[in-house]
């Protein structure tokens, strides 16, 4: 309960909140000789030190030894397996990522609708590592198969774009204000392509 409202608080910006939880949880003496804890409160920690840009500081927590630990829910294995990846990759060992990256996908894949949006996060932090290595058909191909996998899941109506953001008859939208604010106009067109330029404050 805990461990899920310093995750809550660190999602939300608050991270100083989060830390006082684990820290608390950490050195809560019920939880000093149980490895799994131990293995939960260092993912959370390695966690939040990799959203605050301390990659050096979160390998040290984030190890292969703490995705294996003994007992570790399998999910909590696939979290593992997927922040591991994204630290080794902001350390630059991109082929220890994508090694850790496809190990931990293949655990994913039967591990049903929670293992299939792991796996989406994880296809997607491979293709980045490919790009960074330079094997940009491969890196597509994670990316399409993630499209794939995104459109069976959840179906057109989640699949956020740009034009979706305007129409959604909101002049708030997450991208509409700033090209609102940038002055934009957007292109109109027809079935048969008729085509009509229209200014986008003119739309709401």
């Amino acid at each position: 309960m805990l461990l899920a409202q310093s995750d809550a608080r660190s999602r939300r910006g608050h991270n100083e909140a989060a830390q006082e939880i684990i820290d608390a949880l950490a050195a809560d003496p019920r939880w000093h000789d149980d490895p799994v804890a131990q293995a939960r409160i260092g993912l959370r920690r390695g966690d939040d030190l990799l959203m605050a840009g301390k990659a050096k500081e979160a390998e040290a927590i984030l190890t292969p030894a703490l995705r294996n630990t003994a007992g570790l829910a399998p999910l909590d294995r696939i979290d593992a397996g997927f922040l591991l990846g994204r630290v080794y990759a902001a350390r630059g060992k991109y082929a220890e990522a994508e090694a850790v990256l496809r190990e931990t996908l293949a655990e994913a894949a039967p591990l049903g609708r929670a293992g299939g949006v792991r796996s989406m996060w994880l296809r997607n932090e491979l293709g980045n590592v490919l790009s960074q290595m330079g094997r940009l058909e491969e890196a597509e191909a994670a990316y399409r198969e993630n499209y794939a996998a995104a459109r069976e899941a959840y179906g057109e109506r989640n699949m956020g774009t740009v034009a979706g953001n305007f129409i959604n008859g909101s002049p708030i939208g997450d991208l509409t204000i700033m090209f609102l604010a940038l002055g934009a106009s957007i292109t109109l067109a027809d079935p048969a392509g008729a085509a009509r330029e229209l200014a986008l404050p003119d739309l709401y």
